[in-house]
This record gives C-alpha cells, structure tokens and sequence, in this order.
C-alpha cells in the first residue's frame, strides 16, 4: 500500500494524520477508469478490493477510513450478507472477527461514505470494498484514512487518584437510575422504603436523536429548570436518605457524524462547559448533590474535531473545580460507557473523581427483543456462543474496569447494568453483577426506576403481556442488596 501523509491540525490540541490509501489486492471484475476511479464488477460472485491497514495506525488511534462510492447498479443480494460492502474486517488479539460498515446508497451518484471507530488490541485490519453475493457495479474514489491518539493528561510517575478524607470516607452508594419523567417526592418515599440511597439523576430529553438540543440559549433554560427540579426535592431527598448523581444525560448540540456534536463543533463544546458552570453555581454545598456526573455514555467514533470525549471532560471538570472545589465528579469512559471503554482511560489529576462504567454485557441477553441484532432469546446463565455465560463470564466483560481501578487506585461506579425483564434468567444476572461489584466495593445503581416496562423491577409477565404491580424475583435481588446502605447521609 503506497501513501503520502498530511498533518491536519483540528481544534487546539487535536493533530491527526491524513492518508491516502491505495487497494493492494484488486479483485477480478475490478478496473481502474479514466477519471481516476476504481469500478468493481460481478455477476452475482462475491468480489472485494482490499487494503491492508497498519496496525500501528489502526491501534489505540480514532480512526475514519472515507471514500467517495457510488452504485451504478445492484442485482437481489443473495444471502444474508449480500450487497454492496465498504467494511472494515477487525481481527482481535482474542481471535474474534468483526465487521464495521457503512451503508452505501443507490442512485447512481457519488456519495461521501466513512466507517469510524476506536480501536485497541487488533490484530490484523483490512479494508474491504466490493459486492458480496450480488450482481451489480461500484465505483470508488479518493479513499483516504484519518486517525489520531486520544487526548491524555500528564501525569506524574506513579500518580494515584486522589481523594479527599471526607469521600474516602464516605459509604458506599447503591440505588437507582431515576425513570425519564421527572422525579417525585413519592417517588423519593418508595426509594426510601426499599433502602436505596442514591439517584442517578437523569437531565434527558432526545439523548439518541440527531440534530436536537442545537439552540445553546434554549438549552441552558432546560438546564436551569432541571436544577431547580433537583433543588425542590432537597429536603424530601434529605427525609429519604437518598442522594443524587447529577446526570448530563443529553448532549448539547444533540448527536451527528455518528458522534456527539461537541467533539466536533466549538460551540457546542464551549456550551457544555458552560452548562456545567451553570450546574455547579446553583448545586455548590447543595447536600442532596451526591456528585456531578459529565456526560452519559460519550459516543465518538469518528477523529474529532474540536475536543475528544475526555478532553472535553477535563475541560468541565477543571471549569466546576473552579467554583466547586469540593463536590465529586463522575468521568465516564468511551464506547458508549461499556467496560471496554477503560482499555483507553486515563484518569485527571484532580481530587475526588468517580469514574464510571456501565454494565449490559453481553447485549444478545440483556437486550434481546430490543435490539433486531439480538432477536434469539438467550438465557442466564448458558452456553453462549461457544462459551459458557455465567458469573465468571460477567467478571472478564468487567476487568479492563478493575484493572483500571488497581493500577490507579481509583474509585469506581457502575451508574447503570440491567437485563430486559423477560430474559430467562435475568434475576440471577443482576445478582451475579451486585456480587461482583460489592467484591470490588463499587457504587452502582440499577437501570432504572419505574421507567420503561422493559427494565422497571415492578412489571412482570411476557415480553408482550406485562403485568405491573408485581413484586418480582428481580426487585427481591435489589431490596436485599439495599440493605447493606446506611439509613442517613
């Protein structure tokens, strides 16, 4: 593969590589034309152009492999996988092959088309373009790779997080997401009946949508008006025992390019900052605010442009400290806030940071009847592809978080972990993750409270008859957890 490089430098601190990449295996049915493009050919055969990625760019780097692509023609794809393909085909370090495409349209006319992500410990990657069991014709044309290293701060040799003697000191935190509704004060009397202590208090709205939440002004009323919602249930907070983790569930700027818009775009980026300066203003000594917790589940696939998900973290973070110097801080990891996310965190250097994962793995059981990827019902524990799914099974999706937790000492939270209410088994998984997590002595609250049937520990019945009301073997597993919390803060 022959290629020129180009430095490009995005945002402040940003700089990625541009590459233009050339195919090193040309397929038959594969031509080069006039204008400089690359058409690929079949008559219902599977024909891929491929390049050859180096590891050295593909691991640890935001990657974007772009092209321009049109579909002159496409016949019925034949098989499941059939169809025109720009895909990037991932083989781990742990032997297991993955996928990552984009879709191509049809029309007849170029396109822009980019597969983005993050990738660690990736063993071969290889660029593939062409047609997989359909008949047709594709042309390609200025292929190019972006990638840059994700932002870390300096730390010193042999940092350790740092954490005052007051939160060391304080106790473990096991409760609830609140639901997407607003918050009651009888919903803070049921939390205190259970014996739950901690509320992960959701600001959300449109959280998965694109091209939402776009006017700053506008979201910073929303802001103010979700304090203030936390500020009239202080006192009913305080009577119930309960505290509550400040979420930044919705992004400023909403979602685009497959990403937050706040990687990408310095207004966005300035305002979520802002909104945090907001928060810490009104919520300063508030005895209700557990901690501030930055953004749910950063998404960022693509090289950014503006500030990456952590960067822009410990942007808000140095900006609370500066007017609240003592109320902790919830960091998240990337990937969505999956325990693959710790593979590529690093912790800030500054006092009292909780850091946060989430726990749905794997999402073929937790989300089947969800998501149309995990359709088949799959039971808990089991044998799950090729392997058994049970305890020890949950212990490695969870050790890049404990890793992270011994090497650098530092305290964590699972803000959220359930299983879809009809997956065979699901009250054992949830007790199975309790288990771990009290292993490890992290603060976890289940997702979540009295909200969608799906998760709410109340609803029984099947996926298409649920039954409310209903002390179920999955709230039994909560409410004996509870009781190890302290009745008061």
């Amino acid at each position: 593969m022959a290629f020129a490089c180009f430095d490009v430098l995005c945002g402040e601190n940003c700089l990625h590589k541009e590459i233009p990449l050339h195919f090193d295996k040309v397929c038959a049915g594969a031509r080069k034309l006039e204008s400089g493009a690359i058409r690929v050919e079949s008559e219902g055969q599977t024909r891929f152009c491929e390049a050859e990625i180096p590891l050295d760019i593909i691991n640890g780097n935001y990657v974007s492999i772009s092209a321009d692509i049109r579909c002159v023609s496409l016949g019925v794809p034949g098989g499941k996988y059939g169809g025109a393909k720009f895909q990037l085909h991932i083989c781990g370090e742990d032997g297991i092959e993955k996928w990552h495409g984009a879709n191509i349209e049809t029309g007849g006319n170029f396109h822009n088309i980019k597969v983005s992500r993050m990738f660690s410990e990736v063993k071969r990657a290889v660029l593939q373009f062409g047609l997989q069991d359909t008949s047709g014709a594709l042309e390609i044309k200025n292929l190019k790779i972006s990638y840059c290293r994700p932002w870390a701060p300096e730390l010193p040799e042999g940092f350790k997080c740092q954490y005052t003697p007051e939160f060391s000191a304080s106790p473990t935190m096991r409760g609830f997401m609140s639901p997407y509704r607003e918050l009651t004060e009888a919903d803070l009397k049921v939390l205190k009946e259970w014996g739950a202590n901690i509320v992960r208090y959701q600001f959300n709205r449109n959280w998965d949508k694109e091209n939402v939440n776009m006017d700053v002004e506008e979201f910073f009323s929303w802001v103010d008006s979700k304090v203030a919602a936390i500020l009239s249930l202080s006192e009913a907070a305080r009577k119930a025992g309960v505290r509550f983790a400040v979420d930044m569930h919705t992004p400023v700027g909403g979602r685009a390019y497959g990403d937050m818009r706040m990687f990408h775009e310095k207004k966005y980026a300035d305002a979520f900052v802002e909104a945090w300066r907001r928060i810490a203003r009104a919520l300063k000594g508030e005895p209700c605010v557990w901690a501030y917790d930055l953004i749910n589940e950063p998404a960022q696939c693509s090289v950014p442009a503006e500030a990456d998900w952590l960067e822009l973290q410990w942007r808000a973070a140095k900006a609370i400290r500066e007017i609240d110097p003592k109320t902790p801080i919830i960091v998240n990891g990337s990937d969505w806030g999956c325990p693959s996310g710790f593979k590529n965190l690093k912790p800030l250097p500054l006092p009292d940071i909780i850091y946060q994962a989430h726990m749905y793995m794997p999402f073929e059981f937790t989300h089947q009847g969800v998501f149309d990827f995990a359709r088949e019902p799959v039971s808990y524990p089991s044998n799950f592809k090729g392997k058994s799914l049970d305890k020890s099974a949950l212990e490695e999706y969870l050790k890049p978080v404990v890793d992270f937790q011994k090497k650098w000492g530092a305290r964590i939270y699972l803000g959220e972990f359930s299983a879809i209410r009809w997956a065979e088994g699901s009250e054992k998984y949830i007790s199975d993750c309790i288990e771990i997590f009290e292993k490890h002595g992290w603060d976890w609250s289940y997702h979540a409270f009295r909200e969608w049937q799906g998760w709410d520990v109340e609803v029984g019945g099947g996926k298409d008859k649920p039954i409310y009301g209903v002390d179920t073997p999955r709230k039994k597993v909560l409410l004996e957890a509870f009781k190890k919390n302290a009745k008061k803060f």
